[in-house]
C-alpha cells in the first residue's frame, strides 16, 4: 500500500542513488 511511508522510502532511495 503506497503511503506516506512508501514515498518517502521513495524520495530516500533516489537521492541515494543520485547523491
Amino acid at each position: 500500500m503506497p503511503t506516506e511511508a512508501g514515498h518517502r522510502l521513495y524520495v530516500k532511495n533516489r537521492i541515494g542513488v543520485a547523491t
